[in-house]
């Protein structure tokens, strides 16, 4: 059996609060996007059923859109600011043993 072994392993390093902070944006943005989806669905089927809700809905549904686009912008943000931030650490592997049991 042949394995090759890299002579360098390179490793990501990021401030772990910015990280959290990305995670959380991303998470708040994937809830959002849930909640634009489903009144988006409710205001199609109140203009089908002519209701008078649907002036509200449709409302509701611009409002959590544009909370959608701000937590989305907010989440690259964090995602440039990681990028910038963060710094890349060389690690050299020095040999390979084979144990056999």
């Amino acid at each position: 059996m042949i394995v090759n072994v890299p002579e360098t392993i390179t490793v990501r390093m990021v401030n772990a609060s910015a990280l959290e902070d990305y995670e959380m944006w991303v998470f708040i943005a994937s809830l959002l996007s849930n909640a634009v989806v489903g009144f988006l669905i409710a205001y199609f089927q109140a203009i089908d059923a002519n209701s008078p809700a649907r002036a509200y809905v449709g409302w509701t549904t611009i409002l959590f859109g544009i909370l959608f686009v701000l937590a989305i912008m907010v989440a690259f943000r964090k995602r440039l600011s990681l990028r910038e931030k963060g710094r890349d650490i060389e690690l050299r592997t020095v040999s390979a043993q084979v144990r056999s049991s």
